[in-house]
C-alpha cells in the first residue's frame, strides 16, 4: 500500500471504528435484505425494519484461485448510476492524486485486511463514515458505504471515544497512530490538550484520557479519567467549543451521469439467491472510573460490528505481541455465517 492510500486510511480509521459501533447497535440481531435497483435500499428486517440508502464501493473476491478487489466504478455488470455513483469519486480522487490503487479497476488481495483498507480509504475521500460488508456467496462480499444521520455519534462522550481508539489501533493497520488521532479530533470535533510528555490528552464533556506515544509513534497508553475535573476541566473550558469536519446524512451525490461500464468483455450475470443475517452488535460496559484508573488492555481486540465473515475468530485475532494494545478494546462481534439459499435476494449482482 502506497503512501498515500496509508494515509487515507489512517485519518478514516478511528471515527470509523466509532461510528461502526453505533451502526452496530442500529442493526443488532436482524437479517438484511439489499435491492442494487435505481432507488438502492439496504434493509435490515425485524420487529422495527429500519432502511439505509447503500452505495457500492466495489466487491473482493476470497476463492483459493481468485483472491481480488474490484471498484465498483468500473461497473461490470452495468448497475443503475445510483449504486455506483459515489464510487466515481473515489476514482477521480486516485486519477488527481496519482494513486494507482485508486484506478485499476482490479486488485489483487494480498490479506485479509485489504477489502477493509480500501473501504476505509473510501471512507475518508467521500465522507460516507459507515460501511456493511454483503456476504454473496462463493466467496464473493460485495461492500457498500453508508451516509445517515442517524449514525451521528454526538457530542464526544469518553467511552466511546476510547472504544474508537481501542478499536482502530487494535483491528486496523494504522501506520501514524498519532496523525490518526489528530485525524480523528479535527473530523469529530475534540477538544484536546498538549500533556508535557509529548502526548495529548482527549477531553470530553463527562472525563478525559491522557494518551502516550512510545518512540515509534504508536499509542503505548491511554489512562481514562471519570468524571471531568481539575487541569482537564480548566482545559475543557478553555478550548471551547470546536466544530467536527465530519457530516452525516449530508451527503451529496451527482447521480445524473450514465454510468460507466468497463471495456473489458462483461462477466456473465448471475441470480444471487442467498442471505446471511446481519452481525449482532455486542457492547461492553467500560468501568465508571472514579478516579485515575487506566483502561486495561484487551489481548482480543475489538472487530467492527459489520466485518466480513472472512476475519479471524477472536481467539486467533489477537493484537501482535510486539504491540501490545494499551487501552481498552470492545470484545469482537460474531461472525457472518452464510445462511441457506433464500429467493429472490440480490437481482444482479457480480457474476464471479
Amino acid at each position: 500500500m502506497n503512501d498515500s492510500l496509508q494515509a487515507l486510511v489512517d485519518r478514516s480509521a478511528i471515527l470509523s471504528a466509532e461510528v461502526q459501533q453505533k451502526f452496530g447497535v442500529l442493526i443488532a440481531g436482524s437479517d438484511f435484505d439489499i435491492d442494487f435497483s435505481a432507488a438502492p435500499r439496504l434493509r435490515f428486517t425485524g420487529d422495527d425494519p429500519v432502511d439505509f440508502r447503500p452505495h457500492m464501493i466495489g466487491s473482493s473476491v476470497d476463492r483459493r484461485a481468485d483472491r481480488t478487489w474490484h471498484w465498483g466504478w468500473d461497473n461490470l455488470n452495468g448497475f443503475p448510476t445510483p449504486v455506483i455513483a459515489l464510487s466515481q469519486q473515489i476514482r477521480e480522487y486516485g486519477a488527481a492524486r496519482d494513486i494507482t490503487e485508486l484506478t485499476q479497476p482490479e486488485l489483487p488481495v494480498e490479506s485479509a485486511e485489504t477489502p477493509t483498507a480500501y473501504t476505509l480509504a473510501a471512507k475518508a475521500i467521500t465522507g460516507a463514515w459507515a460501511h456493511y460488508p454483503v456476504p454473496a456467496g462463493g466467496g464473493t462480499t460485495v461492500w457498500v458505504l453508508v451516509d445517515d444521520s442517524r449514525l451521528d455519534p454526538g457530542e464526544p462522550q469518553l467511552k466511546p471515544v476510547v472504544k474508537a481508539l481501542a478499536s482502530a489501533i487494535t483491528t486496523t493497520d494504522v501506520s501514524d497512530h498519532r496523525t490518526a488521532l489528530s485525524a480523528y479530533a479535527e473530523l469529530r470535533g475534540l477538544r484536546t490538550a498538549p500533556l508535557p510528555d509529548g502526548g495529548v490528552r482527549l477531553l470530553c464533556a463527562d472525563g478525559s484520557a491522557d494518551v502516550t506515544f512510545d518512540d515509534a509513534g504508536r499509542v503505548s497508553s491511554c489512562q481514562a479519567h471519570q468524571p471531568l475535573e481539575g487541569e482537564a476541566a480548566e482545559q475543557y473550558e478553555a478550548a471551547g467549543h470546536v466544530a467536527g469536519t465530519a457530516a452525516f446524512g449530508k451527503l451529496a451525490v451527482d447521480e445524473g451521469e450514465e454510468p460507466l461500464v468497463a471495456s473489458s468483455p462483461s462477466k456473465r450475470v448471475e441470480e444471487m439467491t442467498v442471505e446471511a443475517p446481519a452481525t449482532p452488535a455486542e457492547t461492553t460496559q467500560v468501568p465508571d472510573d472514579d478516579g485515575a484508573d487506566a483502561v486495561e488492555a484487551d489481548e482480543t481486540p475489538a472487530q467492527d460490528p459489520a466485518s466480513p465473515a472472512t476475519q479471524q475468530s477472536p481467539a486467533e485475532q489477537t493484537a501482535p505481541s510486539d504491540s501490545p494494545s494499551p487501552v481498552e478494546a470492545v470484545p469482537q462481534s460474531e461472525q457472518v455465517d452464510e445462511q441457506p439459499e433464500k429467493k429472490g435476494f440480490f437481482k444482479r449482482l457480480f457474476g464471479r
